[in-house]
């Protein structure tokens, strides 16, 4: 089997029905730290609110295939200069911080797509230890 064939045989197991040995599918808040704690940050972001498993899925499936969907945040493909450049590093820091404060996923998301460094570990404070936080889970 050819290594492009071997890939779409594993994505396509992924949308396969779980069988009774199968380890549980991360949750949400699993997928959501694992990508905002521990990562770089790279120039071309794209940001997800979605408030299920099935959202992020339409969502990411819409991205892939160049489609809008509501739950996408992407920045324009012709960013003016950077936010941090325009209002100041004081202000943008500020803000972020309060929006991960006050769980202003929005706020925090629309700045982290635009460039400005967002801190999501405070988001993730006091999350019991069984929980999203203990573990990464694998992501593609």
């Amino acid at each position: 089997m050819s290594p492009g064939a071997r890939r779409v045989s594993e994505i396509q197991a992924l949308d396969a029905p779980a069988g009774p040995a199968a380890a549980p599918l991360p949750t949400l808040a699993q997928i959501a730290a694992t990508s905002q704690l521990g990562r770089v940050a790279h120039p071309h972001r794209v940001a997800v609110l979605a408030s299920s498993t099935q959202e992020l899925s339409e969502a990411l499936e819409a991205l892939v295939r160049g489609r809008e969907h509501d739950a996408l945040l992407t920045a324009p493909s012709s960013q003016p200069a950077g936010l941090t450049d325009v209002l100041g590093t004081q202000f943008t820091q500020g803000f972020v911080a309060d929006a991960v404060r006050q769980r202003r996923w929005a706020d925090a998301a629309r700045m982290w797509v635009l460039g400005v460094p967002v801190d999501w570990a405070p988001a993730w404070q006091g999350a019991p230890t069984t929980s999203c936080v203990s573990a990464a889970v694998p992501l593609p």
